[in-house]
This record gives structure tokens, sequence and C-alpha cells, in this order.
């Protein structure tokens, strides 16, 4: 679960496969809940607090490593989706199966004449046929589930993961959020920037830890921790992307 809105108004819940219900503070009571917002089962509920999105959005994170944003609202409405967050999409570009080639048939078209002895085009009263049927069709009622795409080689994610908002003054630009997600799985934490306007997330910083993480927490403007297993915590600087410290915390 996880507080949003100017205000602090609202508390996100997360609930069941993929769902989440958002609660009024003040009134205390249930507003609206999101039915299949994820695919499978939320994990991570983050509000955007930094500079100038002023917990007006909150990010949300399921199981299998995948992002959404929302907008902070009674009714929240979700602005995009960031599938396969931990994952350089770039670097696995040439892993991804290439699209076959799709051949096309020619076919000849055959002249029908009408009543009145003019030609008409079959492939256009079969293109109208089929416009009726599609509308006959009746959409799904209710909400459905958006399933991510595959991507090769993504990193593995799990419900160990945690991801939080970090704040950076080497690294300030309108319109955007940082948001720092561990991988169990991978033992590496990621850091990257969400840009707003365009949609999309970039990775800035990829540390490689000793130890599969567990929790992660800022400390001053450069530093995070990251708890690993084993009772210990790095610690990771923004600045050089260095760790500079492993302490046995329990």
């Amino acid at each position: 679960m996880g507080i949003t809105g100017e205000h602090k108004e609202f508390l996100i819940v997360a609930q069941g496969d993929g769902n989440f219900a958002v609660y009024g503070l003040e009134q205390k009571n249930l507003m609206h809940t999101w039915q299949f917002a994820h695919e499978v089962e939320i994990t991570q509920i983050v509000t955007l607090g930094a500079y100038s999105l002023k917990n007006k959005y909150f990010a949300t994170r399921d199981r299998k490593g995948h992002v959404k944003i929302w907008s902070s609202t009674n009714h929240p409405d979700k602005l995009f989706s960031l599938f396969n967050f931990d994952a350089d999409e770039e670097a696995l570009a040439p892993l991804q199966p290439k699209p076959e080639p799709v051949e096309e048939k020619v076919v000849k078209k055959k002249k029908v004449l009408n009543e009145d002895g003019e030609e008409e085009d079959p492939e256009e009263e079969e293109a109208e046929e089929e416009a009726e049927e599609e509308e006959e069709v009746k959409k799904p009622k209710g909400p459905v589930k958006e399933i991510a795409p595959i991507l090769i080689g993504a990193p593995e994610a799990c419900e160990k993961d945690r991801m939080i908002e970090v704040i950076w003054s080497g690294f300030n630009v309108n319109s955007t959020a940082l948001l720092c997600a561990t991988s169990f799985c991978e033992k590496q934490t990621v850091v990257c920037c969400v840009y707003f306007k365009q949609n999309k997330r970039v990775i800035l910083k990829t540390f490689k830890n000793k130890e599969h993480p567990t929790c992660v927490f800022q400390g001053a403007n450069s530093i995070l921790f990251v708890g690993t297993e084993k009772g210990r915590i790095e610690f990771w600087n923004f600045e050089d992307d260095t760790m500079i410290k492993d302490m046995e915390a329990h």
C-alpha cells in the first residue's frame, strides 16, 4: 500500500490478482477499485513527489517487473505502462526474434456487371459486409487484462523486488521521476529516469550487488542503502557509481 495525492489524501491498496483500491483518508471511505490494473499481483506502490510532480502521480510495480504510472485522484487514470522496467531493451534487441516477412498475395479482380451493365467492385461489397459483422461482434464487458510483451533476456523479476523514488541533485529535469528498483534474482539495483512527456524510461545506473537485495532506502543526497541477504547493507554512491561500504548489520 501507499499514500499519495497533493495533500496525501489517498491510500492505494493492492488487492488480489492485479487489482488495487483507492481509499479516501479524510472520510475513510472506498472511492474506487481498479480491476486488472496489472496482469499479476502488485508488489509495490510508490508516490511520485519529487520536484514538480508533487505527489500528483504514483507508480505501481507487479511481480513480473512491469511498472505503470497513474494519476493520484479518487478515480486514477493510467497514464502509461513501462514493461520490463529493469531491462535494457536496446542491449537485448539482438536476442529478439525477427518478424517474419508477410507475402502479399496478388488476386486478380473479376469484372462484375450490375443490372444496368455497369462494372462493380466485389471487394467493396465484401468490405462492407465484414464491417457490418465486426459491429455485430460484442465488445467484452468490464475491464480487460493488459498482457505484457515478452522480452527475451530480460532480468527475472519476483515478489521480493523493491522499488522507491529517489531524489538526486545531480539529475534534476522537469516532468521526470527517478525510480530505483532492486532485482532479487539478478543481484542488481537499477536507477531509472521516467520521462512523463515521452512516456518512457531510461536506465541511468546499474549497481551489481554482492548478495541478493531485499530492501532499499536513500540516505544522503547521493547515497543509496541496499539491504541484502545475510544481514548486510551496501552503501552506493550515485556520483561515481561505486560501493563505498559493505557493512554487516544483522
